[in-house]
């Protein structure tokens, strides 16, 4: 507001922040599409399996 009174930036700001916080909640709070539960099993197997050959 002191360098450029006539443009009100901030508000693109809060915009674009407020959509990163946006998606980063889905990401948090929705079961994960991508990285499910079934993804999470599989992948703990294979460090478990890895783990016991040494």
């Amino acid at each position: 507001m002191f360098f450029s009174p006539n443009s009100l930036w901030f508000y693109w700001v809060t915009f674009f922040w407020g959509i990163a916080v946006v998606l980063h909640g889905i990401s948090v709070y929705v079961e994960g599409r991508i990285f499910g539960r079934a993804w999470e099993e599989r992948k703990i197997r294979e460090i478990m399996e890895r783990e016991e050959r040494r």
